[in-house]
């Protein structure tokens, strides 16, 4: 009695599954690849923050409608630049330094964090807010409501792109010659490499796919339910993992 399909609860839930879905989806990559990421909390902060900053470079210059759709274009291909580019610092110390990924991308976790907070403490910190967090984004360069109201903080919209994402990868995975290498490399890389597989390159790739994913999850948590970027986000990252093996690491 009283259950709302539009209510906060159900909300709550479906926002929670947006950004695990693009972490998990992350993690899912590296995984498959043999490579075991456990950065993705780093490349999810870094994405949000170069998506909040890019977004409220953008969001001025276009108003409305218009504005919405740049400035959330914007703001997520920034934010799996950002994740992405985070994402191949430990696979170019595994590829090309034989640096162990779990040790590299759990240090890189702390670094991501540490920096970030220096940076939205000081740089990029909204004068307004005693928190340590930029400025807020304009209304229209967040993700728009539908059929739920603005103050739960989830948009259908992002769970839609979410669930493109994971066909998307899916098809990746297992209908193109880059998702093989993948694969190969993950079930059996000497055999992989004697087949012709690149495996250096396929490391580097795989983990900057998987950083870019995190990087988008950032991206979400920031224009969809804070609207702003700030220190201390959730362990999205972590329970990427968790989700990730659960799903057998299959999209």
């Amino acid at each position: 009695a009283g259950w709302d399909p539009f209510g906060r609860q159900m909300a709550l839930t479906l926002r929670e599954t947006t950004v695990l879905l693009f972490t998990g989806l992350g993690v899912a990559v590296a995984f498959r690849a043999g490579i075991f990421n456990i950065g993705a909390q780093g490349q999810l902060v870094v994405g949000s923050l170069a998506s909040a900053l890019a977004v409220l470079q953008v969001a001025p210059l276009v108003g409305g409608a218009p504005g919405t759709a740049v400035s959330l274009t914007v703001g997520l291909a920034v934010g799996a630049l950002g994740g992405g580019l985070y994402g191949a610092i430990p696979g170019l110390l595994k590829a090309y330094a034989d640096a162990n990924e779990v040790i590299t991308t759990i240090m890189l976790n702390f670094i991501a964090t540490g920096v970030t907070l220096y940076l939205v403490g000081s740089v990029f910190k909204d004068p307004e807010s005693p928190a340590n967090q930029t400025v807020p984004l304009p209304e229209y360069a967040q993700f728009p409501t539908v059929l739920f109201g603005g103050r739960q903080d989830f948009s259908l919209v992002a769970l839609a792109f979410g669930v493109l994402a994971i066909g998307g990868l899916y098809y990746l995975l297992e209908h193109t010659a880059f998702g093989y290498d993948i694969r190969t490399s993950g079930l059996q890389p000497g055999a992989a490499e004697y087949g012709g597989v690149a495996a250096k390159r396929t490391i580097v790739a795989s983990l900057t796919l998987s950083g870019a994913f995190g990087g988008v999850a950032g991206a979400m948590y920031v224009m969809m339910v804070l609207g702003t970027f700030q220190s201390g986000l959730p362990s999205y990252g972590f329970d990427g993992i968790t989700v990730s093996i659960l799903a057998g690491n299959n999209p």
